[in-house]
């Protein structure tokens, strides 16, 4: 099947996710659409003094560091050899997998690309953006991965809620894009377990991982034609926004970690 990835770029998880979606032959991904990765209206600046609220000084400088490594190992891929991809881009390119940069999913220019295409399967992984009616009706399927066990944690950053409220467990929901936010019909949950010494950082790495598992598992049984779905039930449900720093000082007194 023809498969289409929308996403952002950074070098944290999604090219992690990527690197085990990528690699199974079956996998046809015919193009990657990257959109900006600032989210809900919001200038960089705004962006980077919430990150900065929610982690604190500290945890932002070492979370830097980490993004620092990461773009060496990127950039210099020809010298480190790294098992995994950093980037999207490099994903893309290393797989001569055609990559388009759009701002807005939903406007003429990407609806033109889609419709050249013609995807059997949309998927959205970390999509910062909700695809509207139109983008919904170009393929047979378009899906999106979910780092929680809907209906519950909806929103966004889910990982670090359900560390926050005291879960035992996380995982991630494969399910079908309709017009309201992570509301969809399900067709793939996969659980984990949140450890005792887990980090907000190895929580994330846990949802790319069985994230990636998920999606192909989804496009496994989307090819054959073959599956069932379960309805989720939105009034046991829960949506979340970023979080505040009174959240992160929740978390925090659960014992966890960012990084």
């Amino acid at each position: 099947m023809k498969t289409v990835i929308v996403t952002q770029e950074e070098p944290f998880y999604i090219p992690l996710s990527l690197t085990n979606i990528i690699k199974p032959s079956s996998c046809n991904i015919s193009a990657i659409i990257v959109l900006p990765g600032v989210t809900g209206g919001l200038n960089i600046f705004t962006s980077i003094k919430n990150f900065v609220m929610m982690l604190g000084f500290f945890d932002f400088i070492a979370y830097g560091l980490v993004y620092t490594k990461y773009k060496l190992l990127d950039w210099f891929d020809f010298i480190f050899k790294p098992d995994r991809f950093y980037s999207v881009k490099k994903a893309a390119k290393k797989n001569n997998i055609p990559l388009y940069y759009f701002d807005d999913i939903n406007d003429k220019s990407s609806i033109n690309i889609l419709k050249k295409i013609q995807p059997d399967v949309i998927v959205s992984i970390a999509a910062p953006q909700v695809f509207k009616k139109e983008i919904i009706g170009l393929a047979k399927y378009v899906i999106n991965v979910h780092g929680a066990l809907l209906p519950k944690y909806q929103g966004m950053m889910p990982g670090f809620w359900a560390m926050a409220k005291g879960e035992k467990e996380a995982g991630v929901t494969v399910h079908f894009i309709n017009e309201g936010i992570d509301q969809g019909d399900i067709l793939v949950q996969e659980k984990h377990k949140i450890a005792v010494d887990e980090t907000l950082h190895s929580m994330q790495r846990k949802i790319a991982v069985t994230g990636a598992e998920a999606i192909l598992e989804a496009l496994t049984v989307l090819k054959k034609g073959q599956f069932d779905v379960v309805h989720p039930d939105l009034q046991k449900g829960s949506y979340f926004s970023f979080p505040t720093r009174e959240a992160a000082r929740e978390f925090r007194l659960r014992g966890y970690r960012f990084i």
